[in-house]
């Protein structure tokens, strides 16, 4: 399917959509023509995660906001009290619990996944005050070869730490190749994440590869109580980057996709591009419409420039190192030619 913003070659068709607004429109109906029937997207709810309508800056507001834009159904799941997934779900989201899942909740999770459902699982490091670890969700996932670390990443290098303003805040520009990633080309934001790993040999019939890296300076502190005091330090057996924050896995039709932060799309980073573009594209992906991923607009709204440790480089040593050198040379032959010409 051709993208809305390209401009057919042929005469009878040769227009090219220019407005934001009329192009969410003309991708609207696109996705109303192709689509078979309505896509529902659920939210678990009851264990502290992240609300739909919440508008605070970890609500998901702005994330239903931009699923709604493509037709898409976001409805809140209590599991405890409806105790199985609903047939209409295109797929269930787990958006940082801040409890684990009681054993009826991973059974019917369980149950659903083995029949080809559809998981995204964004899995937040206990750091936070009255947080648990959510052991029994962690074992879940390693059904499908999922490892979640006991860990929280954090950004050594400075030109990173200077773009993001925080060392937690780590940014992400090595996505492997997948058609979550394939058309991703700005970079994104995991705030507070945890390492989310594949595990060396995993399941019979289970298929994982991993999605996002983090930089090769990065380090995954294991002292959870030290952090929250503010000590960070690598000890000697703390991962080191590159660390893996993003993976998914595959069983026959069942998809799983696991993040080691909710973060990234709570409405403080949802407007970053690169955050945006990942979460629905993983939401495309597992419900199945990865056509979606190219044909969908893009935020047209001014959003904060981040930039690639290469640009980060260039931007350092050009204004800081370059110019000023030049400028030195150029004063040091300025000063001989006129010595010389005395």
């Amino acid at each position: 399917m051709r993208s809305p913003r390209e401009c057919w070659t042929r005469k009878t068709l040769c227009e090219k959509v220019q407005d934001p607004e009329q192009e969410e429109k003309l991708t609207n109906a696109l996705v109303k023509l192709t689509r078979e029937g309505k896509r529902v997207i659920y939210l678990l709810q009851g264990h502290g995660e992240a609300e739909p309508g919440s508008t605070d800056g970890g609500g998901f507001s702005a994330a239903k906001t931009a699923l709604e834009a493509v037709s898409y159904d976001v409805k809140p799941l209590v599991l405890a009290r409806s105790g199985k997934i609903p047939d209409d779900a295109s797929v269930v989201v787990i958006a940082g619990p801040r409890s684990d899942l009681f054993g009826p909740e991973l059974d019917a999770l369980d149950a659903y996944v083995g029949r080809g459902g559809k998981l995204l699982v964004m899995l937040d490091p206990a750091v936070r005050p009255g947080q648990q670890e959510p052991e029994a969700l962690k074992r879940f996932l390693g059904k499908y070869g999922i490892q979640p670390g006991n860990n929280v990443v954090i950004e050594a290098n400075p030109l990173r730490q200077m773009a993001t303003g925080a060392a937690d805040v780590v940014i992400i520009d090595a996505f492997e190749m997948h058609p979550i990633t394939r058309d991703l080309k700005i970079v994104a934001l995991f705030p507070g994440t945890r390492t989310m790993a594949l595990v060396d040999k995993p399941p019979a019939g289970i298929v994982g590869q991993r999605l996002a890296m983090t930089s090769r300076d990065s380090f995954g502190v294991t002292d959870l109580a030290g952090l929250r005091r503010g000590e960070v330090k690598p000890a000697a057996n703390d991962p080191r980057g590159p660390l893996p924050v993003a993976v998914v896995a595959t069983k026959d039709k069942a998809r799983v996709v696991a993040y080691g932060t909710s973060l990234l799309a709570a409405n403080q980073y949802f407007p970053q591009p690169g955050n945006r573009d990942l979460f629905l594209n993983t939401v495309s992906w597992l419900a199945e419409e990865e056509n979606l991923i190219s044909i969908r607009p893009k935020d047209a709204r001014q959003t904060p420039v981040l930039l690639s440790s290469q640009q980060m480089q260039a931007v350092f040593w050009l204004p800081v190192v370059v110019l000023p050198g030049v400028a030195l040379v150029g004063g040091i032959v300025a000063v001989a030619r006129r010595r010389s010409a005395k």
